[in-house]
């Protein structure tokens, strides 16, 4: 457990933004269809051609998958290990089925999150021949979608357990309902309770469509202010690119204190990984404490996190802009509704951090 959602889960994707995508050289579902395909001479060459139509939604989907997993499936070691198996069948029936190679660049969303996490390694050159390449290359809508759930999957998961989004249920929702509830039985609360849950699912979804629906307005926006003729839609594409730093920081924002308070942990289990009595490294009986940061410290980082993830944000949006539209009068003109949808990223960001837990 510790492995999986400490060093798999935060701190292999806070490395790849450091130096680069080496999760593509170590993907343990990628090394095992190339083991199988040396081994045991099984084709992932592909039955079928994948649908370009289908962009980065069957990864998008994985990863929705995922996330409520992780906030919802209350998984133990065993409900994880079953997830992980599923996961592994998952990915080689899928590249069996449309080759290793498409599925692995479409479908697997661990390294397509890990390759948009990449752009960020301060060593990887050429950005934006880089971006404009991945742009270019995009397929239809899914691109901005998945980037845009990156950053409101993290949002919703600051959100969903504060004191406001409760009361927004059970103050503002659950009375509407109650003349509803009370006609489709007695026990009234067990079914609000149970409301209360789905009401939490269908939000993850609500907050993905309320983020793309912010993002659309904005580069609309920025479309008309600078008069320009191309699609929205490669706009949107081209544009998203730039909120991968934003998506990063409020990822490390949220989650970056575990690595402390949990990591430590790492130093006992890496002995003993599957409880069964064993020391190899002679740390097995360590006890470590964790490193519990000053709650003061903690949030003046979150808050420099934000801060400095938009204002790259913003830097690369107007790089991007230049590019696109030509000339600088007009890239800036362009920049002015992403500034505010930056500050308004922002704001929202922070507002969150701030909440008091329900």
């Amino acid at each position: 457990m510790s492995f999986f959602w400490i060093i798999f889960v935060l701190v292999i994707p806070y490395a790849v933004a450091l130096l680069g995508n080496f999760y593509s050289k170590v993907n343990p579902w990628l090394a095992i269809v190339d083991t199988l395909e040396k081994v045991l001479g099984v084709s992932f060459a592909g039955k079928l051609s994948y649908p370009k139509g289908l962009g980065h939604y069957p990864a998008l989907l994985l990863y929705i998958i995922f996330i409520w997993l992780e906030l919802f499936g209350a998984l133990t070691p065993r409900g994880l290990s079953l997830c992980l198996v599923a996961y592994t069948v998952t990915n080689l029936c899928g590249a069996w089925l449309v080759g290793s190679r498409d599925w692995f660049r479409y479908c697997e969303f661990f390294g397509v999150m890990m390759h948009f996490f990449a752009f960020l390694a301060p060593l990887r050159r050429a950005r934006n021949a880089c971006f404009a390449k991945e742009a270019a290359t995009a397929v239809g809508f899914s691109l901005s979608v998945f980037v845009i759930f990156m950053l409101s999957s993290t949002a919703f998961d600051g959100v969903h357990s504060t004191l406001p989004f409760a009361h927004l249920y059970w103050v503002w929702v659950l009375p509407l309902m109650s003349p509803l509830l009370e006609a489709l039985g007695a026990n009234t609360r067990g079914l609000a309770t149970s409301l209360y849950y789905v009401w939490q699912w269908a939000m993850l979804l609500v907050m993905l469509v309320f983020y793309v629906l912010v993002y659309t307005a904005f580069i609309w926006m920025a479309r008309f202010v600078a008069r320009s003729q191309h699609p929205i839609q490669m706009l949107m594409n081209r544009f998203a690119l730039s909120l991968i730093p934003v998506a990063f920081v409020y990822h490390v924002a949220h989650y970056f204190t575990l690595i402390f308070s949990q990591g430590a942990q790492l130093v006992r289990i890496v002995s003993d990984p599957f409880g069964w009595g064993w020391n190899l490294f002679g740390t097995a009986n360590v006890d470590p404490a964790p490193l519990m940061l000053d709650t003061g410290i903690i949030w003046h980082l979150q808050v420099s996190f934000i801060l400095i993830g938009h204002v790259l944000g913003v830097y690369w949006a107007h790089v991007d802009a230049l590019a696109v539209f030509g000339t600088r009068k007009a890239a800036l003109v362009s920049q002015l509704p992403m500034l505010f949808l930056m500050l308004f990223l922002t704001t929202f960001g922070l507002w969150i951090l701030s909440l008091p837990i329900a």
